[in-house]
């Protein structure tokens, strides 16, 4: 039901927007900002696709320096760019954007720091429950 209420309020926003703005500069230059929007986005996830291979390149000789998840917020930023809307297009700019892309990963990786990296204290493991045995054939043909 959460789901649900968001993408509504998402649909509305992006109608009061794109109403709002094109009541101000006219649907024409608001049809070829989203046009522009799509390849904006697309620029973005090709090169940060690019950079991500280099990234699995370094990964794989051992010298890594580049953030990862730098390269993942700056595609999920294309991906919401690609989206025609305006409100869409803001949350990609902000991923996309170096100050608050930084922010957000670190964010993130601060938030998910603690379930990610420890060990579940509860988790058992069935190193008890092993029987060892020997499984012997009988000779039944006859």
């Amino acid at each position: 039901m959460r789901i649900l209420f968001l993408i509504i309020a998402y649909i509305f926003i992006e109608i009061a927007l794109f109403s709002a703005l094109g009541g101000a500069i006219g649907v024409p230059p608001v049809l070829v900002c989203v046009a522009l929007g799509f390849f904006v986005g697309r620029y973005f996830i090709v090169r940060s696709g690019h950079n991500t291979k280099n990234w699995l390149r370094e990964a794989q000789s051992g010298s890594m320096n580049t953030n990862m998840s730098g390269q993942i917020a700056m595609m999920i930023g294309g991906l919401l760019i690609i989206l025609p809307g305006f409100f869409t297009d803001t949350l990609g700019l902000l991923l996309i954007f170096p100050p608050t892309r930084q922010l957000l990963s670190k964010m993130t990786l601060f938030k998910f720091e603690g379930s990610l990296y420890t060990p579940n204290p509860n988790h058992k493991t069935h190193a008890d429950d092993i029987i060892e045995g020997e499984v012997l054939e009988s000779d039944r043909e006859q």
